[in-house]
């Protein structure tokens, strides 16, 4: 990494500041000003390339080669020729828009766990007697290979995030009913293996969407989600799901909390965005579903009622940024809050509509 490095700062190209994984070149004519842009992206020995300008690819590969670099094999994205990068398949559709799914990842993983569908086989006794029994030290290895393997696969499949993180705060003492869950889990996959995200950009704006259920697990700690996209109700680029650290005493505190979590992210995506030379409007929009986390929020600790004044001082530093319009929390009623996805686990015809909303399919 150190002489790839090296040799693209020595080829004219600047490291986004805190990424070492994220490079610019930006080449510029005295008349005509910015006439091309390159952007690499670096995971190990692969590079993702995207350029716009005459010459731009040509000079990298170039300039790759001055240094002593092997010769690379290059892969180019085109509307007819989709490509994988780090096991995700990326592919033009419609002439516009990417499609980023994981196809043969879930093909490998149906084809090695056994998976199936609910099934009433079991009456409401052996099924309660079922789910309190302890998985043995074979059934938990395989329960932590499929739980990995699905981590993996949220990159891209957003629709079973929130229930694979369920799952995961069952990975010291799984359960038989916990190993059901998973088998269903990559039986859904299995009949839906080519399901991906729909980027159709539109608008560079992100919004942040954060949203928590209340209590959800067993030691009545909440679950929270955020959910980054660009333009409102447009495509994700960022998403959460995850167990809160402390217990909250009411969902005004909780999603408090997760507002102080997650806040971080859309500053993040502000950075990297405006390192792509995007145009960011400020204040910055979160959406927030409980009108009592707004007005706390803005507020502030002062005007906290009694029982709320045990939460840490660390969860009112978002304040700084309402203060100083960096952020702005903004009201969006539940049915609307896309991070309700990735908070609370749904089915029906509540998770197809979020399912469509988010992923595009």
């Amino acid at each position: 990494h150190e002489f790839l490095s090296d040799a693209l700062r020595k080829s004219g190209y600047e490291v986004m500041e805190g990424n070492t994984c994220i490079w610019r070149r930006l080449s510029r004519d005295k008349k005509a000003g910015l006439i091309g842009v390159s952007f690499i992206l670096i995971y190990v020995d692969d590079l993702f390339h995207i350029y716009k300008g005459k010459g731009m690819r040509e000079y990298l590969y170039a300039q790759l080669t001055k240094h002593n670099l092997p010769n690379l094999t290059v892969h180019p994205l085109t509307a007819q020729t989709p490509i994988s990068f780090l096991g995700l398949s990326i592919e033009i559709v419609d002439g516009r828009c990417l499609y980023v799914s994981q196809p043969g990842y879930i093909a490998a993983m149906v084809s090695n766990f056994e998976y199936g569908r609910k099934t009433s086989d079991f009456n409401s006794r052996k099924l309660t007697d079922l789910q309190s029994r302890p998985l043995t030290e074979l059934g938990k290895s395989e329960f932590l290979k499929m739980i990995m393997s699905l981590a993996w696969l949220v990159r891209t499949r957003i629709d079973i995030h929130v229930c694979v993180s369920h799952l995961q705060t069952r990975c010291q003492e799984p359960r038989a009913i916990d190993m059901l869950d998973l088998r269903h889990i990559i039986g859904y996959l299995a009949t839906t293996p080519n399901l991906g995200i729909r980027m159709d950009v539109i608008d560079m704006q992100p919004y942040l969407y954060v949203d928590v259920g209340h209590a959800t697990h067993s030691d009545r700690k909440s679950h929270e989600g955020a959910l980054v996209t660009l333009g409102i109700n447009g495509p994700p680029i960022i998403w959460k799901s995850g167990k809160q650290k402390i217990v909250a005493t009411s969902s005004t505190e909780a999603e408090l909390i997760g507002v102080s979590d997650y806040a971080d992210l859309i500053l993040v995506t502000r950075r990297l965005l405006e390192f792509l030379r995007v145009d960011i409007t400020t204040p910055l929009i979160v959406f927030q579903d409980n009108t009592s986390t707004i007005t706390v929020a803005y507020l502030g600790r002062p005007s906290i009622h009694a029982r709320r004044r045990f939460i840490d001082i660390r969860f009112f530093w978002i304040k700084q940024f309402l203060d100083n319009s960096t952020f702005e929390l903004q009201y969006l009623p539940t049915e609307f809050m896309l991070a309700d996805f990735l908070a609370s686990v749904r089915s029906g015809a509540a998770f197809k509509k979020f399912r469509v909303a988010i992923m595009g399919a």
